[in-house]
């Protein structure tokens, strides 16, 4: 059980260095648009609803929509009109260097690169009523995630993804001025328009 995970660490880190060498020379598609929800796990919350209004936006006829959602094929997921593409295969590197939009409501890993012409919406999938990112307060040797990153590292992680982001929604006055100290990111880029997956309470 060791030597295989083992065997898919390394697997991972050629895919991730296979990926950095070769993103740049993948054209972007204007037209290809992909969506990630929690890491994967599913369908679901702010770019399930962005999905949904795009999809019944005549605006957007002739875009084609990508879902990455792990172990899709044993989930039995289905999603009308999307392709669905395994999370962290080589399909989902290689559309995440093809598609011109990225609609993601989770922090995405620091070995992802985005290329200066695709755009990246961050939703978030939540009100900060605990402290994230720069806004926490712990002792220096403190450590997070199973993977036991440090404090520095753990706020670099937030830090690299804030700087790919294009716009980032904010669903009230609140986040908008959370989001500003905890992850570093300028008010010209939040976008306080409400969380989607609720615009169906005020439709």
């Amino acid at each position: 059980m060791k030597i295989l995970r083992y065997l898919k660490k390394i697997a991972g880190k050629l895919v991730r260095v296979g990926y950095k060498l070769t993103y740049r020379l993948i054209p972007v598609d204007p037209k290809l648009v992909i969506f990630i929800s929690f890491h994967g796990r599913g369908y679901s919350d702010n770019p399930k609803a962005i999905y949904e209004a795009m999809k019944a936006d005549p605006r957007f006829e002739g875009y084609r929509f990508i879902w990455f959602i792990k172990n899709h094929r044993k989930k039995d997921v289905k999603i009308p009109g999307a392709k669905i593409v395994e999370y962290f295969s080589i399909p989902y590197f290689y559309y995440l260097s093809r598609a011109k939009f990225w609609i993601i409501n989770c922090k995405m890993p620091t070995y992802i690169w985005k290329k200066p012409n695709q755009v990246y919406l961050q939703t978030w999938h939540g009100t900060p009523l605990k402290r994230l990112a720069h806004d926490i307060d712990v002792a220096k040797d403190t450590t997070f995630y199973r993977s036991g990153i440090s404090y520095d590292e753990m706020v670099k992680s937030y830090d690299v993804d804030v700087a790919r982001y294009n716009y980032m929604i904010s669903p009230n006055k609140f986040c908008t001025e959370v989001f500003q100290t905890s992850f570093g990111i300028n008010r010209e880029r939040l976008i306080e328009t409400g969380y989607p997956r609720n615009d169906f309470l005020s439709n």
